[in-house]
């Protein structure tokens, strides 16, 4: 079976799952049923839709669909990308093993890289076209305020690998953190932890607003 490590969620109906074997499932009642989409990869760590038709899936590359996840296409032969995730149809952003951050700004026809740290970025997260953030190995927190084209450390107090970032708007945002869940109100500059129940283990999160996750 596979493992699935990424969710996202158009809707409270409507949303996606990704994982291993180059699986990809839809569901559009909420996740009481599923439809199996298979991409031309080994691997899927990562999927986000921009509204019901655009969307990218990443792991062993990057592929898009704009046929509501009927056909997937190559857009990026880049390895090892932990994340893919865009503020609208546009602007994408993307992270990966090697530390690496890469942009689009035409759909994901193509990208530009750098090399942002010398350690894994597993998650990456935009609430416009300027502000992000980054989270990776060894509790490393990133933020940016010109759309990727730098980074600034942020301290998020834990020491454990962070997998997922999502932030609701500038200031509520939530870090996935292994056997917890960090929360900050304030854009970052302060994380608070919460702990999940003993055995869960959290790689992924997707939030509805402030309160829906």
């Amino acid at each position: 079976p596979a493992d699935y490590r990424s969710a996202h969620m158009l809707s409270g109906l409507d949303g996606w799952v990704a994982g291993t074997q180059g699986r990809v499932r839809h569901t559009t009642n909420g996740g009481t049923n599923w439809v199996d989409v298979t991409l031309p990869a080994d691997d899927v760590r990562s999927v986000t839709f921009r509204g019901a038709a655009n969307g990218w899936a990443a792991g062993d590359g990057i592929f898009r669909t704009n046929d509501f996840g009927q056909t997937w296409l190559p857009a990026s032969t880049e390895q090892g990308v932990n994340c893919v995730y865009f503020v609208d149809a546009q602007r994408g952003w993307a992270c990966t093993d090697s530390g690496r951050d890469l942009r689009t700004t035409n759909g994901g026809s193509t990208w530009t890289g750098q090399t942002v740290v010398a350690a894994a970025l597993h998650g990456v997260h935009f609430v416009d076209a300027f502000q992000g953030w980054g989270v990776g190995a060894g509790g490393r927190v990133l933020a940016s305020t010109d759309g990727g084209a730098t980074w600034q450390p942020q301290v998020s107090g834990s020491g454990a690998d962070l997998t997922a970032v999502e932030f609701a708007n500038a200031s509520t945002g939530w870090i996935a953190a292994g056997p917890a869940v960090l929360r900050t109100l304030d854009g970052g500059a302060s994380w608070q932890g919460f702990a999940l129940p003993a055995g869960v283990h959290a790689l992924g999160l997707d939030f509805l607003g402030t309160s829906l996750g």
